[in-house]
């Protein structure tokens, strides 16, 4: 990424939101929404590159984070919001969809015991 324009992006800021959906028939709807993890990095100034060496933008991502699913009954997105703040003026920011599968085992599957009689 860099900064092709003439303005001065004083700070970087990246947030990490998650949106659950429960939806059942006769129940209704409800939708819980998040701030996961936020973090503020140094901006960027016209012409600077962020892929240079030694800038990187990073966030750490909490402990636990469910998978994303989109199910009829269940669903679960995560959103990352990039801000670059401008002085005093006007900020740019954007959302962006983001797609999260854990890939630890969460159980070790369904194991029928047989009853002895």
């Amino acid at each position: 990424m860099s900064n092709d324009s003439s303005v001065d992006f004083s700070t970087i800021s990246l947030s990490l939101h998650r949106t659950i959906s429960l939806r059942s028939d006769g129940a209704g709807y409800l939708e819980y929404n998040e701030e996961l993890t936020k973090v503020s990095l140094p901006g960027v100034r016209p012409g600077e590159r962020l892929d240079s060496p030694g800038r990187a933008l990073a966030l750490q991502l909490p402990q636990g984070l469910q998978s994303s699913a989109s199910g009829m009954v269940v669903q679960c997105q995560y959103t990352l919001e990039v801000e670059l703040k401008v002085g005093q003026g006007f900020n740019a920011r954007t959302d962006s969809p983001l797609f999260h599968i854990d890939e630890r085992p969460t159980n070790q599957g369904y194991q029928h015991k047989q009853q002895h009689r």
